[in-house]
């Protein structure tokens, strides 16, 4: 804005600045501690909601948008070749142990590909994630502690478990675990 007496105006505006320096000081303070007051109040905020995202995700069972059930093979597929799917994994449930150390756990025996997996929480922080068609297993540090087998790659364990009614037994080895949560 042009006005014909700038200079005297500009001269006021800063004695008037260094006349009330204290006042300045706090004002400035102010907003600096209300801009921290407020980026802090965020990001609790979001770091809370963020936090309750992950309890939910984690007592459903995992982090995938959607889940479907007791899909044939031909369903599966269709499923897979559906553009409006980015991304999918697959667990194939076996079955579960019933007797001792497990009667008192809820433990499922089952296979999962790597990106169901890591929906499922399920990623080892030691070894890998077993090849599909063999007698490898991964699992938790929990299960581990039940079958009292250390933590360690290629240690082989034997569980009974029922699948489709029936019981069965077989021995595992050990590639790969992850902590229990």
């Amino acid at each position: 804005m042009k006005v014909s007496n700038g200079s005297c105006i500009r001269r006021l505006s800063i004695r008037a600045l260094l006349a009330n320096r204290t006042r300045n000081i706090v004002a400035v303070l102010a907003i600096a501690l209300t801009a921290v007051l407020f980026t802090s109040l965020f990001t609790i905020a979001i770091s809370i909601n963020e936090g309750i995202q992950q309890n939910n995700f984690r007592q459903a069972g995992g982090c995938s948008h959607g889940t479907f059930k007791y899909l044939t093979e031909e369903q599966c597929a269709e499923l897979q070749g559906d553009s409006l799917i980015q991304a999918y994994g697959i667990r194939r449930f076996l079955g579960m142990p019933r007797e001792v150390p497990f009667n008192k756990s809820h433990v499922e025996i089952g296979y999962s590909d790597a990106n169901e997996a890591h929906w499922a929480y399920c990623d080892p922080v030691e070894g890998r994630l077993p090849q599909e068609g063999s007698n490898e297993a991964a699992t938790d540090t929990h299960v581990l502690e039940l079958l009292g087998v250390e933590p360690k790659i290629g240690a082989e364990f034997t569980v009974t478990f029922d699948v489709d009614g029936h019981e069965t037994t077989q021995t595992f080895t050990l590639c790969g675990w992850w902590e229990y949560d």
